[in-house]
């Protein structure tokens, strides 16, 4: 299933900018709707950049965590 820009971004917690450049970084691909000349992403990869976001997202939390209790 495709979904719009917008809708990738709020899945994402992102903003349209910081999803183009996922998109642009080729970390997420992105089509362009012929009919309305809009982007569109398929929702599996969304879901599965999400949890690669989160993942990222926990692993620097312990690192931050971990350089604060070696001070």
């Amino acid at each position: 299933m495709m979904i719009s820009k917008g809708q990738a971004a709020g899945i994402l917690t992102l903003t349209e900018d910081e999803l183009m450049y996922l998109h642009q970084q080729g970390r997420l691909k992105a089509g362009i709707d012929q009919d309305s000349m809009q982007w569109q992403f398929d929702i599996n990869e969304v879901l599965a950049m999400k949890a690669v976001l989160d993942q990222e997202g926990a692993e620097a939390m312990l690192e931050e965590a971990d350089s604060d209790s070696a001070k």
